[in-house]
Order: structure tokens, then sequence, then C-alpha cells
């Protein structure tokens, strides 16, 4: 965010804009963070516990000491289940991304 309260935004394909609260329409695309994603990847790795079962695989990430994978689950289900299936830490639904700059 600026001094003058716009969000600054770059898009994947380079380039950018500022967004005006208040003005344009705007949202934000929940994603996974590293540590949840390393963190199911590690509960699949052990092999335990079919990864659809999202309850199981959180508790499996709790002894495995990734917090954050709970957490994420307990979040967005939809997220992580989408993770299982396509292995994107986010999901598209037909709109350019962007990712926010400034601070």
């Amino acid at each position: 965010m600026f001094d003058n309260g716009d969000i600054g935004v770059s898009w994947d394909c380079g380039s950018g804009l500022h967004l005006i609260p208040g003005h344009d329409s705007f949202r934000t695309v929940p994603s996974l963070s590293d540590k949840a994603v390393e963190g199911l990847l590690a509960v699949r790795d052990t092999a335990r516990v079919n990864m659809f079962s999202l309850n199981e695989v959180a508790a499996v990430a709790d002894e495995l000491g990734y917090p954050e994978t709970v957490t994420a689950i307990a979040e967005n289900k939809r997220l992580a289940a989408h993770f299982v299936l396509t292995g994107e830490t986010e999901e598209r639904e037909g709109e350019k991304n962007a990712k926010l700059y400034g601070s």
C-alpha cells in the first residue's frame, strides 16, 4: 500500500497498476503458503492417510510439526483439496492473476 492509500498490483504478464480502494473493484485470491504446502507434501510422503481425508491429513500434519498446514486446512478445505488434486496453490477462475507490491 502506498502513502496515498493506493494498492500496487503486479500482473503475471509483467505490467502493473495502482488500485484505489473504494473506487476500483477487486478481491484477493486465497493461496496456500509455502509452509502449508511443505506440510501437505510431508503428509503425502508418509503414505499414512488418504489425502482427501483432510481431517486425517491435518492430524498427521500436526504430529509432524506443520501447524501452518493444520491452519490452512481449517481455514480453507476447498483450497487444500484443490492442491491435493492439481498441485496448484490457488484456485484460478479464468481471471488474470496479480500480486500486490509495495508496502
